[in-house]
């Protein structure tokens, strides 16, 4: 059985003061556990098998030259906590990979976010806010900000057993909040060479008060409406249909009537 590593013990005579000096100043005294590893750090008494470098509030960063490999057979590979900032960031300068994950089963990268406001989310990617994407962020799942494009089929979660208080709609009704609702021509403000037509998500949300929230609008509620609409259009259509025919009767039997009284 191995014991502990502390850093204040040199394993050469050549090793520079300086590698053992923090560890001093940290009085690294405390040996707990077995098979731990505690550089600039006194460890837990109740650790063992854990490495540990530096201390919270004292050391700020951690520079490693090199492939940094973390391999586990099950849990967390890596696995990094911060009250502010990044628990984990990597930058590639040019080419490769900041931070990249590979896995045959389970998650390759797994983020958490306890906090319920700001923009942080569990993961982040690009440098601006008109072309980023935010996986985990303010209370989504997911926010992207820019142009989406899928290659291949985008599936909206809409299976009977995952919904629950069906509430029977009004076609008709829904048909002439539609017609009353403003369409306009438009383009977002960072994409000023690409127009749409459609209504804006606070109009939407007056007429209908269906969705998330007065500033988004989902796929599946401005299809919802449109079907329904187009049920309430066919519903009047039926009705206009039915008073057609009652014409045709009323008009045949006024045509009878006539050619009876010509008869005669």
């Amino acid at each position: 059985m191995f014991g502990n590593v502390l850093a204040q013990r040199p394993l050469a005579p050549a090793l520079p003061s300086h590698f053992i000096q923090p560890c001093k100043k940290l009085r690294c005294a405390l040996i707990a556990g077995t098979n731990n590893i505690e550089i600039g750090n006194q460890g837990v008494y109740s650790d063992n098998n854990v490495i540990r470098i530096g201390t919270a509030g004292t050391h700020t960063d951690t520079y490693l030259a090199g492939t940094v490999h973390a391999t586990n057979s099950s849990g967390n590979a890596f696995y990094g906590t911060t009250a502010t900032g990044s628990a984990v960031y990597g930058q590639a300068s040019s080419s490769g990979n900041g931070i990249s994950g590979f896995t045959s089963t389970g998650t390759a990268v797994l983020g958490q976010c306890s906090g319920s406001g700001g923009w942080g989310g569990v993961f982040r990617y690009g440098g601006d806010g008109n072309n980023c994407a935010y996986l985990g962020a303010n209370g989504y799942a997911a926010d992207f900000y820019g142009v989406v494009t899928v290659n291949g089929t985008f599936n909206n979660y809409s299976d009977r057993a995952a919904k629950e208080h069906f509430v029977e709609i009004q076609p008709a009704d829904l048909l002439a909040k539609v017609l009353n609702l403003p369409l306009t021509e438009w383009n977002y403000k960072n994409e000023p060479a690409t127009r749409h037509i459609g209504p804006t998500a606070q109009d939407f949300y007056t007429a209908f008060s269906i969705g998330t929230d007065e500033r988004h609008i989902a796929p599946m509620d401005e299809g919802g409406v449109a079907l329904a609409a187009i049920q309430g259009l066919n519903q009047k259509l039926n009705e206009k249909d039915a008073e057609i025919q009652d014409l045709k009767q009323s008009v045949a039997k006024l045509k009878a009537m006539v050619e009876k009284l010509a008869g005669n």
